[in-house]
C-alpha cells in the first residue's frame, strides 16, 4: 500500500471478493472481479440494496442476463415443455449446491407454468443417492444441475446407477466448465440428452487456445493439478477452466486500460493511506480507460470479446451450447 496500487484483480472467493470490493471502493482503486456473484457489474448494476460501487468490473456475466439465456436455451429445447400440460412428467428441477446461484434461474422461474422441484445438492446420511431419489420419485425427467464442476461425475454415476439416464431424461448443467468432464465412457448419448453452456471453446488436448505460450503453460499446470484429484477419476479433460481464462482477460482488461492512461498523461502510483479515502483520482479515470474496450481493441482473450453496457456489465459474449456424444462434449 505504502508503494502504492493501481488496480486489483481478484480473488477467486465470491466471500472475499466482497471484502475487497469494499477497500477499493474507499481507496477508490478499481476492482477486476474474477468471482461470480449475484451482484450486477460495476455502477449499481446489483439487486436493489446491494452496495455495488462504481470502481468495480466484472467479466462474468451478469446474472440476469445468464439466467436469460437460460430461458432461451430451455425454450429452444423441443422436448422441454414449460406450459402447463396435463401429459407432463412432473415438470423441472434444479439441483444447486449454492443457493445465491438460484438467481440465474429467475427468468425460467417466472416464465415456467409447469411444476418446479428444489432440491439442493448436499449429503444425507453419507450420500447424495437422497436427492435423486426425490427426484425419481417426482417423476420428474427434466433436470437443471447447478453443481460443482468437481461434483457432476459423482451426479451421473448416482443418475446412472438409478437409472435416470432414460430417453425420457434430460439434463442441463448450469455451471461452468462440465465440458471439461469426459462423460463419453458412460454411454450416456445412448439414452438420457446432457447439455451444458459455456464461454470457453472445447479444445482436444493436441489443439492450442493461439493467445500465447503462457497460456498454454497455464493450461498444462492446472491440468497437472486438478487430474491428480480423486473427484474427477481420470475424467477431466486438458481444457482450461472458466475461472482462469476470466482472470488471464481480467489482465488483459487492466493491460488496455493502462495503455490507454499511458497514451494520455504519465501514469504515476501513489502511496494508498486508509485514513484518506478516495484520494486517488486516477483510479475512476483509468477504470473508464478499461471500460472503453472492445472488440477491436487488438487484444485476445480466452472468453471472447469483452464489452461492457451503460450500466457496465459485460455485453456482446457469446456463450456455446454444447451436448453429450459419442466424444464427449461437442
Amino acid at each position: 500500500m505504502q508503494q502504492g496500487v493501481l488496480a486489483v484483480v481478484g480473488p477467486p472467493s465470491p466471500v472475499a471478493s466482497q471484502q475487497v470490493r469494499s477497500v477499493c471502493e474507499h481507496l477508490a482503486v478499481p476492482f477486476i472481479e474474477t468471482a461470480w456473484h449475484h451482484r450486477g457489474g460495476g455502477g449499481g448494476g446489483g439487486l436493489e440494496g446491494d452496495n455495488e460501487g462504481p470502481y468495480s468490473v466484472n467479466l462474468n456475466p451478469d446474472y440476469r442476463t445468464f439466467g436469460r439465456a437460460i430461458l432461451d436455451y430451455v425454450r429452444a429445447i423441443g422436448d422441454w415443455d414449460l406450459a402447463k400440460n396435463e401429459g407432463s412428467h412432473g415438470g423441472v428441477a434444479i439441483v444447486y449446491k449454492d443457493p445465491d446461484t438460484l438467481l440465474k434461474f429467475e427468468p425460467l422461474l417466472n416464465a415456467v407454468q409447469v411444476p418446479v422441484l428444489l432440491r439442493q445438492w448436499r449429503r444425507q446420511a453419507g450420500t447424495f443417492q437422497y436427492v435423486m431419489k426425490e427426484l425419481r420419485s417426482a417423476k420428474v425427467y427434466k433436470i437443471l444441475v447447478d453443481i460443482p464442476t468437481s461434483e457432476i461425475l459423482r451426479f451421473v454415476s448416482i443418475a446412472k446407477l438409478m437409472n435416470m439416464t432414460t430417453t425420457y431424461h434430460s439434463y442441463i448443467f448450469t455451471s461452468w466448465d462440465a465440458q471439461r468432464i469426459d462423460l463419453s465412457k458412460y454411454q450416456l448419448i445412448k439414452s438420457a440428452n446432457m447439455s451444458t453452456l459455456s464461454l470457453m471453446p472445447i479444445l482436444r488436448s493436441n489443439e492450442r487456445y493461439n493467445v500465447s505460450q503462457r497460456v498454454e503453460n497455464m493450461r498444462e499446470e492446472i491440468f497437472n493439478v486438478q487430474s491428480r484429484r480423486g473427484n474427477y477419476s481420470g475424467n477431466l479433460t486438458n481444457m482450461l477452466p472458466t475461472q482462469a481464462a476470466t482472470l488471464f482477460d481480467s489482465l488483459i482488461l487492466l493491460a488496455h486500460g493502462l495503455e490507454r492512461m499511458a497514451n494520455a498523461r504519465s501514469i504515476q502510483v501513489q502511496p494508498l493511506k486508509c485514513s484518506a479515502p478516495r484520494q486517488n483520482a486516477r483510479g475512476a479515470t483509468l477504470l473508464n480507460y478499461m471500460r472503453s474496450m472492445t472488440s477491436e481493441s487488438g487484444f485476445a482473450t480466452l472468453t471472447g470479446p469483452v464489452e461492457f453496457d451503460a450500466q457496465w456489465r459485460r455485453s456482446n459474449f457469446t456463450l456455446v451450447a454444447y451436448e453429450l456424444t459419442r466424444a464427449g462434449f461437442n
